[in-house]
């Protein structure tokens, strides 16, 4: 071991993965059906309306990465 490595340790960090698409599919899905709840929750439209709007904008992701870009194995 030379001595300007002395003090280094030995152990070896790998830098993170960037987030993939599949993450942001799974962060958006929650985000939709929350946003469709907190405008059910201030009263500007109903229940009803608020949950199947927001299931129904949720679906999309769902569809594109099940159906139009269906995951694959390295």
């Amino acid at each position: 071991m030379s001595a300007d490595r002395q003090g280094e340790s030995a152990t070896v960090t790998t830098p993170v993965d960037a987030p993939s698409r599949y993450d942001a599919i799974l962060f958006l899905i929650p985000l939709l059906l929350c946003g469709g709840l907190a405008l059910a929750l201030t009263g500007a439209v109903p229940f009803r309306v608020a949950a199947g709007g927001s299931s129904a904008l949720a679906l999309a992701p769902i569809a594109d990465g099940l159906v139009r870009n269906p995951p694959v194995q390295d």
